[in-house]
């Protein structure tokens, strides 16, 4: 399981809503009227398929991500807090946390990450 990118989810919708019109309207260039009027419902039915389905499926997967984060969240604030009191900085209680296992892998690669941006001393901010 892995974050879907903002950029990714766009696009998937951008590409959807660009079959739906083709599926739409390009049988109306090929096809007579009358043709075209007895599978419009068919044509219809097929276009909102291809528009919601892969951003669905997108929007699914990365609400998953997310949510097995959220569930890590008081196990990742309880380490940090056990680490902070026996002196450590944040960093290294990050790290502990890391080492030690206390959080699963969707939020454990995150805070690798993160801990590795903080000893760098980046000030931007980090984002999930």
């Amino acid at each position: 399981m892995r974050k879907i990118p903002k950029k990714t989810r766009v696009i998937v919708a951008a590409v959807s809503v660009v079959c739906t019109f083709l599926i739409l309207f390009v049988p109306l260039l090929i096809w007579p009227f009358d043709t075209y009027v007895l599978f419009l419902n068919e044509l219809i039915f097929a276009g909102s398929l291809v528009a919601i389905v892969p951003s669905g499926i997108l929007d699914i997967l990365n609400q998953r991500w997310l949510r097995s984060i959220e569930n890590e969240m008081p196990r990742l604030v309880r380490g940090i807090a056990e680490s902070q009191e026996t002196g450590l900085t944040i960093i290294k209680a990050l790290d502990k946390v890391i080492e030690d296992e206390m959080v699963r892998p969707p939020l454990s690669t995150e805070l690798k990450r993160i801990s590795v941006q903080m000893s760098w001393g980046r000030g931007e901010l980090i984002r999930l």
